[in-house]
C-alpha cells in the first residue's frame, strides 16, 4: 500500500531539503535532494474520493513554491545593505570584575577573549588570543580557563599576572568553569562533577559527582545547585565535599549567598525574588507593598546591604527585605554587577552594550 504523507510531513521533508542551501538552483535541490525523503513520496489515486486526499501533486508544488520564494526573500533581504534587523549579541551575559582601577570582562564584541580597561573606559587590552568561558581574579592573582570556542580535550587552567603574563598552565583539565580560589585550591565544575585542584601541587580532589549550574563559597561552606536528575536543588558542603546536605529541593541555576541568606530569581515561580535562610531554612517572596519583586536570574546583586534589580525594565535600588524600593535609571540589561560604588549593566542588543551606573553622581555612561 502506497504510503500517505500528511501536510505536516511534507513541510518537514522540504524543511530538511533546504537546510544550509544556497539561493542557486534551489528548486533542483530540493527536487533531487535525498536527505529530504520527496523522492520517496507516492501520491494516491486522483480519482479517491477528495475527503481521502491528503495531497495531490498541484498542492505539493504550490507548498514547495511557496517555501522556496520565501528563502529566497529572506536570503535576499539579508543581503540589502540598506535594510538590516538588529542582531543580537553571541553572549546573552558576560562575566566582568573592577578590580583595583581596571575593569576585566569578556569582551563580547570580540568571541569573548579576556580583556581588561581602566574604569574611565581607557586602555582597552586584550590579554587572551582565545575566548575564555569563566575567569576570577584572587589575591592580585587571574585565573581562567579557555573557552566555549575550544575543542574539550584542549581545555586548561591558566594562572596569570594581572597584565597577562602566564604564571602557570594546568593541560588537559576537563573543565567547564572555574568557580573560585581558596587556600590554594581551585574550585571547578566539570560534566562529570565538582572538582578542585591544588595549584601547588597540582594533586585533584573530587568533590562530587552532581551536575551543577552554580558553585560557591560562602563562610567556609560550599554551596552548589544540583540538576542531576535524583539530586535536584540547592545543597550545601563543608570544602572537601564532606557532610552534604540539601538546602532547597527544586533547580535553582543562579543564586546568591548573603548575610547568612540564599537569594535567587528563577522560571519556576515566575522570576521572583526569593530568599532562603538558612538557618531555619525558611523561604519567601521579597516583596515591596505587597507586590513580588521579579527579575531575571542574572539581572540582580547584593552590596552593603542592598539589592539592585532590573525591574520593569529599569534598573532599582532596594533594602534586602524589598523595602524603600527606589528607581535610579531607566535601562534593562541581562547582566548586573556591583562592585564598590559602581553598577556593571550588560544587554545583548544589537551587537552588545555595557553601561555603568556610579552610586554616588547617580550618572549612567556607555563603556562600549
Amino acid at each position: 500500500m502506497d504510503k500517505k504523507y500528511t501536510e505536516k510531513e511534507v513541510l518537514s521533508m522540504l524543511s530538511r531539503a533546504v537546510e544550509n542551501i544556497e539561493p542557486d538552483n534551489v528548486w533542483e535541490k530540493i527536487k533531487f535532494s535525498k536527505k529530504s525523503g520527496l523522492e520517496d513520496v507516492v501520491f494516491s489515486n486522483p480519482l479517491q474520493k477528495k475527503l481521502t486526499k491528503l495531497f495531490t501533486k498541484k498542492r505539493i508544488a504550490s507548498i514547495v513554491a511557496a517555501f522556496v520564494f520565501m528563502l529566497i526573500g529572506i536570503l535576499t533581504l539579508n543581503n540589502i545593505n540598506n535594510f538590516r534587523l538588529s542582531r543580537m549579541s553571541a553572549c546573552s551575559s558576560i562575566n566582568m570584575i573592577e578590580y583595583g582601577d581596571k575593569l576585566f570582562f569578556e569582551n563580547f564584541k570580540d568571541n569573548s577573549r579576556l580583556y581588561k580597561m581602566d574604569l574611565d573606559g581607557s586602555n582597552l587590552t586584550k590579554l587572551t588570543s582565545h575566548s575564555v568561558s569563566s575567569f576570577i581574579i584572587y589575591e592580585d592573582v587571574l585565573y581562567y580557563t579557555n573557552g566555549y570556542f575550544d575543542d574539550k580535550e584542549d581545555r586548561k587552567i591558566v594562572i596569570s599576572e594581572l597584565d597577562g603574563s602566564i604564571k602557570k598552565v594546568f593541560e588537559d583539565i576537563d573543565i567547564s568553569r572555574i568557580s573560585f580560589v581558596l587556600d590554594e585550591w581551585i574550585y571547578y565544575i566539570t560534566d562529570e562533577g565538582l572538582y578542585r585542584i591544588n595549584e601547588i601541587d597540582s594533586n585533584i580532589e573530587k568533590i562530587n559527582n552532581l551536575s551543577v549550574h552554580t558553585f560557591l563559597s560562602h563562610d567556609k561552606k560550599l554551596y552548589f545547585s544540583s540538576y542531576t536528575e535524583d539530586s535536584v536543588g540547592l545543597f550545601s558542603s563543608d570544602l572537601d565535599g564532606q557532610n552534604a546536605k540539601q538546602i532547597f529541593s527544586q533547580n535553582i541555576p543562579v543564586f546568591k549567598v548573603y548575610n547568612n541568606k540564599v537569594f535567587f530569581s528563577n522560571y519556576n515561580y515566575n522570576y521572583n525574588l526569593r530568599k532562603i535562610n538558612l538557618g531555619n531554612l525558611n523561604v519567601k517572596n521579597i516583596t515591596y507593598n505587597n507586590t513580588n519583586l521579579s527579575t531575571s536570574p542574572l539581572a540582580f546583586d547584593i552590596s552593603n546591604n542592598k539589592m539592585y534589580l532590573i525591574y520593569n525594565d529599569s534598573l532599582f535600588e532596594a533594602d534586602i527585605d524589598g523595602n524603600n524600593l527606589r528607581k535610579l535609571a531607566k535601562i534593562d540589561a541581562t547582566t548586573l554587577r556591583v562592585f564598590n560604588n559602581n553598577i556593571y549593566l550588560y544587554h545583548p542588543s544589537r551587537s552588545g552594550n555595557l553601561y555603568r551606573f556610579n552610586l554616588e553622581k547617580e550618572t549612567i555612561e556607555k563603556l562600549m
